[in-house]
């Protein structure tokens, strides 16, 4: 699997495992993707809280 990155900021982009189009003879790339937000997730244990 190869994972792209941004050259100014070291974040993966995106990896060949999804569908993307090459536009303007490979300079530019379409990709279907969505936004994902790390560390927002409220879990619940189902523990007994104490106050």
């Amino acid at each position: 699997m190869l994972v792209y990155q941004d050259l100014l900021s070291g974040d993966e982009l995106l990896s060949d495992s999804f569908p993307y189009r090459e536009i303007e003879n490979g300079m530019l790339w379409e990709v279907d993707g969505k936004w994902v937000v790390q560390g927002a997730v409220d879990v619940d244990i189902g523990a007994k809280s104490f106050s």
